[in-house]
């Protein structure tokens, strides 16, 4: 999957690449609704694992993908992950979205799809 500028959901999850908004899709309630607008970071990430989903991610290709030239022991790469998890309301323990091989890498297990949209003038 190649997502551009589009929306995708999995999980509970709706996630727009041209916004870098994401919003829990299970609430009864729209007033409880959560929605977070991502930061660069976490939206280069999520990209990365919806486009990667099922495939181990190392540590090293994590970090390369920030493209910032920061070596293997930068922290700041590696919290991303669990701000991204915590978010989701993912667990290590227990993961939904986001999986921990220990010493190997982050695999994104959710199912994803991707949502068409509705251009001008264009009816349901």
């Amino acid at each position: 999957m190649q997502p551009d500028d589009g929306v995708v959901c999995f999980g509970e999850w709706e996630y727009d690449f041209s916004t870098g908004i994401i919003r829990s899709l299970n609430s009864e309630n729209s007033s409880l609704i959560k929605e977070f607008h991502l930061s660069q970071s976490m939206q280069v990430l999520l990209r990365y694992l919806i486009e990667n989903p099922g495939r181990i991610i190392s540590k090293k290709e994590l970090i390369g993908i920030f493209g910032n030239g920061l070596n293997e022991s930068c922290p700041s790469i590696l919290r991303v992950v669990p701000t991204l998890r915590k978010i989701l309301g993912d667990s290590g323990a227990n993961p939904k979205y986001i999986v921990t091989l220990r010493k190997r890498g982050y695999r994104f297990i959710a199912n994803v799809e991707r949502l068409q949209r509705l251009g001008m003038g264009e009816k349901v």
